[in-house]
């Protein structure tokens, strides 16, 4: 999740993970303070994940970059 909002489902490819897997954690993450979830200005059925600053805190301890970068 980038501060631009990356999209739900592009989350769960990056990671190469299950739709339904990320559905669960994300939940978890918005809890814990690290991310917020928004809709999309353009398409309310996707939704724009952004990191909070415990989130970027968080992953400024791991080196992390996305599937196919």
């Amino acid at each position: 999740a980038q501060d631009e909002g990356l999209p739900q489902s592009m989350l769960a490819m990056d990671i190469e993970a299950d739709p339904a897997a990320v559905s669960r954690f994300v939940p978890q993450l918005v809890n814990q303070g690290y991310l917020r979830v928004e809709p999309d200005a353009t398409d309310r059925r996707i939704r724009r994940l952004y990191l909070t600053d415990a989130g970027r805190e968080l992953l400024a301890r791991y080196e992390w970059v996305p599937h196919g970068c």
